[in-house]
């Protein structure tokens, strides 16, 4: 989705283009959580990928608890925090809208977010899990398994993560619309988006747009 927002005139730094990209998002209405969960693993295309609908579905087939969830609704006797959701292009069992995680799949999917996340703390690895997945003391799951990454030790040895500085300043000549455009992103927003400012260097053109975060 994306909202053209107009001519920003003479100002040396579209300084507007931020400005007017928070106005709009602090009163756009963001997609469910279901909707994200859908975006973001309709990327993941790898047979046996641990985010990959039919794996999920084929160890909830194996649970015997999802399993025992599964036949209350379809029942229709079962409590209603509990759903049989149509995503990732299956059916699985949810609880709250959130794809409920069987303990043969925990262990991968943790290792599979910190590594997709490029290594983040428990906390943010945390919050960004929940919005699309459940289980009984994922928070502490998450914890013990970050707490053991190999690469985060060295890190936390080495002072956390590093600076490397400004990048260089460069004097850009542009003759011709959209021959240079710039980019920035905004948020994180509700459910895990964020704004995105585009200006044509030339003619000081701005769009803005809402872009979901991909890498969940």
């Amino acid at each position: 989705m994306y909202c053209t927002q107009g001519y920003l005139g003479d100002s040396p730094n579209c300084v507007g283009a931020d400005a007017s990209l928070r106005m709009l998002f602090d009163n756009l209405e963001t997609k469910s959580k279901l909707q994200l969960a859908d975006e973001v693993c309709s990327t993941t295309d790898e047979p046996d990928c641990v985010m990959h609908g039919p794996v999920l579905g084929e160890h909830q087939e194996k649970d015997a608890m999802i399993q025992k969830i599964k036949t209350s609704c379809l029942k229709g006797n079962n409590n209603p925090d509990y759903q049989l959701l149509p995503v990732l292009g299956c059916t699985l069992v949810a609880y709250q809208k959130r794809v409920i995680v069987p303990d043969s799949l925990r262990d991968d999917l943790i290792n599979w977010y910190h590594l997709s996340l490029s290594h983040p703390g428990s906390e943010r690895q945390y919050k960004t899990m929940r919005q699309v997945l459940y289980w009984p003391g994922m928070e502490a799951d998450i914890n013990k398994e970050t707490k053991n990454c190999l690469v985060c030790k060295k890190a936390r040895v080495h002072g956390g993560k590093q600076d490397y500085g400004l990048l260089p300043p460069r004097t850009l000549k542009t003759v011709n619309p959209f021959d240079s455009v710039h980019a920035d992103l905004i948020g994180s927003y509700e459910d895990g988006y964020y704004g995105i400012t585009m200006v044509d260097h030339a003619t000081r053109w701005l769009e803005v747009g809402i872009q979901p975060d991909k890498v969940l």
